[in-house]
């Protein structure tokens, strides 16, 4: 199979485009953090700026270089793709805690977020991860699967969507980002890629931070429920991460043994 040359210059153009407007946002960000009524809203106004930006951006260097604007999948017919990549999250971080429940198990005590809590914090979590998308699984990914196999196209953009989530940890902490933030962009990007669009992979992203961080506590930060362990977690290994790893390892197969199924069929 004969694939395109890379086009270097448009991939830089882009890349610059997108990593000033992410630039833009951080410190839009933190010119508000408090979660306070006003605060929360302008970050939901600066996430839906952002993200309008990096579509305009994703689509005029698709079409610049040959390909369709309508191959991120984003129209709004096609919107209820994001439900179904909800759904898929909540499945996927409900496998997560179960696998982390046999390696130690665990419940849920009430925490201190509440209802409301959590919708600000999806609406914000809808903004920032809808950029990440954009910026990692739009233009990125499909230019990038055009000269290269899919598999290498995934590797690239996952590592460098692991690498974005480096700034500010170090040590045995880095890593178990890289790892856990490259795993997962291997599964948006197979999501992307087997449904044809792109709202898939935000509905995943979105509600999958949604539901892990916000409402179940799994990351150790303020939400609705608050993990207590049974009994002290081992000590011999890291018990969510090999959960996380686990799930992550089989969905990805099942991602690209489904897709391989599907080709065949």
């Amino acid at each position: 199979m004969t694939r395109a040359p890379l086009q270097f210059r448009s991939l830089a153009v882009f890349l610059a485009g997108a990593t000033v407007l992410r630039l833009l946002f951080v410190a839009g960000w933190l010119a508000f953090p408090a979660y306070q009524p006003f605060q929360n809203c302008a970050r939901i106004l600066m996430g839906i700026a952002t993200t309008l930006a990096l579509f305009w951006l994703n689509r005029t260097s698709l079409v610049k270089d040959g390909l369709s604007g309508n191959s991120l999948g984003l129209s709004l017919h096609q919107s209820p793709w994001f439900l179904a990549g909800g759904l898929i999250s909540i499945i996927f971080v409900g496998l997560i805690a179960g696998s982390l429940w046999l390696l130690t198990p665990f419940h849920w005590e009430p925490g201190t977020l509440t209802d409301g809590d959590v919708a600000w914090r999806f609406a914000e979590y809808f903004g920032s991860n809808f950029t990440e998308e954009l910026m990692f699984r739009g233009y990125l990914l499909l230019i990038l699967r055009r000269s290269l196999a899919s598999g290498r196209a995934l590797l690239i953009v996952s590592l460098l969507f692991g690498l974005f989530h480096l700034p500010g940890l170090s040590g045995i902490v880095a890593l178990k980002m890289i790892c856990t933030t490259t795993l997962f962009s291997w599964i948006l990007g197979l999501i992307f890629i087997k449904t044809s669009s792109l709202w898939t992979a935000v509905g995943m992203h979105v509600v999958g931070n949604t539901v892990l961080h916000t409402v179940l506590g799994m990351s150790g930060e303020q939400s609705v429920f608050r993990m207590k362990f049974v009994k002290p977690p081992p000590t011999g290994y890291d018990a969510g991460l090999t959960a996380y790893v686990v799930i992550c390892l089989v969905t990805i197969t099942v991602l690209i043994r489904t897709a391989g199924s599907s080709r065949h069929a």
